[in-house]
């Protein structure tokens, strides 16, 4: 259950119809975004808006003040906005018009500027100084940033030519921004001060205890869970909750549940990963037995399902042979549950 980014595009004449539909198919292929079109009639704009509010991005092909009025009485976050982009008809001018970083928009401009020969234009002050953005450069690496508050205050540090501070416990390669001082902390969420006293920006899969700095949640977290059969969302999700607290683990690190392929169709998981908005991944028994490493073996888990250890297995399944465990086997309201955090690929090289 993989999930592609979904992107509405409205247009208004029939020039406007055209260039949205070359825009889609370039974004469809080879980028694979689910994109929707459709030429607007008189009247239905609030209703499109409305509709498609929620999807990743909006796209708007006519001027800007027609797509300022459309979305101002959905505006409400920029953790929360979806990206919102307008072109004009002739396909001269790309505007990032709203989530330029979080959002994506100033990229999604890049994106179809180079589909378009648009010429593009973003207005965030980051970019237009070609200083560190790193909150986009957050989102670009598909993390999660808490809260939106230390944005500002991070920026304005960078802006003014001073160094901020960055510590994560995650890898992260390539060459280090200007401004940017980087470090790695293994002890994050090992020792809640730990590396913690002095950053502006903490990246970490665990909780932050510093209101001031500014959080960002890279999304490496794989559940492996075992379950019987016809198990609710409800007691799923309270069994995570709870084996987050245990472990201080921030709940936006998750990037994957996975489990055993007679679980495939299970209602319950499958509601919790669209409600998480993550992948769901099963493997059947002999993939499960061929995984490499120290699980706690269960006999009627065996018979059952033809495996010893359905949580810790899947969950090893899905990080690979580098990945790291770090909850193994913990049986919550009859829900067995295991944490592993998988490899990313992050980097400052993509910037």
């Amino acid at each position: 259950m993989e999930m592609k980014k979904k992107i509405a595009v409205i247009s208004f004449s029939q020039k406007g119809e055209d260039l949205g539909r070359h825009i889609a198919a370039g974004l469809r292929s080879p980028y694979c975004a689910d994109v929707t079109e459709e030429r607007c009639r008189h009247g239905e704009l609030a209703r499109w808006t409305s509709e498609n509010f929620e999807k990743d991005a909006l796209i708007f092909i006519g001027s800007c003040g027609i797509a300022v009025r459309a979305v101002a009485p959905f505006v409400a976050s920029k953790m929360t906005d979806p990206a919102v982009v307008v072109l004009d008809e002739t396909g001269k001018y790309c505007i990032s018009l709203l989530s330029g970083h979080i959002g994506g928009a100033n990229d999604l401009v890049r994106l179809i500027a180079g589909l378009t020969g648009a010429e593009p234009v973003i207005t965030t002050a980051t970019d237009r100084n070609g200083v560190f953005s790193v909150d986009g450069w957050a989102s670009s690496m598909g993390m999660k940033i808490y809260d939106s508050r230390n944005i500002l205050p991070v920026a304005d540090k960078l802006l003014s030519g001073n160094t901020v501070t960055m510590v994560s416990e995650v890898k992260i390669s390539g060459a280090v921004p200007e401004g940017v001082s980087f470090y790695m902390s293994s002890a994050l969420g090992h020792d809640p001060e730990a590396g913690e006293e002095e950053a502006d920006v903490v990246i970490s899969y665990h909780n932050c205890h510093r209101a001031d700095s500014l959080h960002i949640v890279p999304t490496v977290l794989v559940m492996g869970v075992g379950c019987r059969r016809g198990t609710p969302f409800a007691s799923i999700q309270e069994a995570f909750s709870s084996a987050c607290s245990k472990m201080d683990l921030h709940p936006a690190s998750l990037c994957a549940v996975s489990s055993v392929d007679l679980k495939r169709e299970e209602k319950g998981l499958i509601e919790f990963c669209q409600f998480h908005n993550v992948t769901f991944h099963c493997y059947t028994a002999n993939e499960l037995n061929g995984v490499k490493g120290d699980f706690t073996p269960s006999g009627f888990v065996s018979r059952v399902t033809g495996t010893d250890n359905v949580c810790e297995r899947s969950a090893a399944a899905e990080c690979g042979p580098e990945g790291q465990v770090i909850m193994h086997k913990t049986i919550i309201n009859g829900i067995t549950l295991s944490f592993s955090v998988k490899p990313g690929e992050f980097s400052f090289a993509q910037q």
